[in-house]
């Protein structure tokens, strides 16, 4: 008769993969929603939602201490804003930069919830947040009246426009005041591309944004000429990514069947295949169905980011 007897193991704590799960005795291999106290493990009994507030843009950073009333404190940024969370709330602390008052600067075009906004030399770029105080209302029932809108385009270094949440009553032009206040710069949200670690700087630099003039698509081929309307910087590597002018703009459809803003076609990001003067050659998802040109209502812009810093094969290495 075989007596049994009770075995004691000793596990160390933590995960211990540098080796097979053979080769690693006497630890814990592998787990999931596992924690350990006092050298043994326990069930992670899930989470909470802290709160259940929504913000601009995807968390990239955070400070958190407490204060001198020991209560919990947090700031974290986004490429958009900055916020603090205090207790249960989240509160925009996004820096004001430039602060301005102007009059007869609005315009609107009745049924529609695009909004021209006219700032001499304004400085802004598309994405950026503006806040605006003391506002008349336009537009018939148009108020802009402490609310913070995203700048959805830039016509031009004198104006820019923002999207309402309704409908305006009236067209409108030259019309309404208030005080522009300007949140400092936004961000990308995308970074930079490459292969391997370092193998390209993260956020560079700006993309240079630049409007289009003509695209030309061949029947049978995916390579697209995108004439830019300015000089684009760009090279052959470089990354072009097409988006629409607006909010509520189309993109125009290339060669019978290309839109560069969709991913049927392989966008909205493409590698510059090579570079003539002003015009940026792209190769698309698929072949173009026909030949031909557009060169109105294009309703694209393209942000080309430069990709000639860094270097590296992104190759796995091992080392004893």
């Amino acid at each position: 008769m075989t007596t049994a007897k009770l075995a004691k193991f000793e596990f160390k704590q933590g995960f211990h993969r540098e080796s097979t799960q053979y080769a690693e005795e006497d630890k814990w291999f592998d787990g999931n929603r596992v924690r350990f106290r006092a050298g043994k493990p326990e069930n992670i009994r899930g989470y909470a939602t802290k709160v259940s507030a929504s913000f601009d843009g995807s968390a990239r950073d955070l400070i958190a201490w407490r204060d001198n009333s020991n209560k919990k404190r947090a700031i974290f940024g986004t490429p958009d804003k900055v916020y603090e969370h205090d207790g249960d709330q989240i509160t925009d602390i996004t820096p004001i930069t430039t602060l301005v008052t102007l009059a007869n600067v609005f315009g609107t075009t009745a049924g529609s919830t695009r909004v021209c906004c006219s700032d001499g030399s304004h400085g802004r770029q598309k994405n950026d947040w503006v806040l605006f105080t003391s506002a008349a209302t336009f537009g018939s029932d148009v108020s802009l009246q402490g609310n913070v809108y995203q700048i959805t385009s830039i016509i031009s270094t004198d104006v820019f426009t923002i999207s309402i949440s309704g409908n305006a009553g009236a067209t409108s032009t030259q019309a309404g005041s208030a005080t522009f206040n300007y949140y400092i710069a936004t961000g990308t949200s995308v970074a930079s591309q490459g292969v391997g670690y370092g193998a390209s700087d993260y956020n560079a630099a700006d993309p240079t944004s630049v409007g289009l003039s003509k695209i030309t698509a061949t029947g049978g081929s995916a390579l697209v000429t995108v004439s830019c309307a300015s000089a684009h910087g760009g090279v052959a590597n470089d990354f072009v990514v097409f988006q629409n002018t607006s909010i509520d703009s189309v993109a125009a459809t290339i060669g019978g069947n290309l839109n560069l803003t969709k991913s049927a076609a392989g966008g909205p990001e493409f590698t510059i295949v090579s570079v003539n003067g002003t015009q940026v050659i792209v190769s698309a998802a698929a072949n173009a169905s026909a030949s031909g040109d557009v060169t109105s209502s294009i309703n694209m812009t393209a942000l080309v980011y430069k990709q000639t810093a860094g270097g590296g094969s992104g190759v796995a290495f091992l080392k004893r």
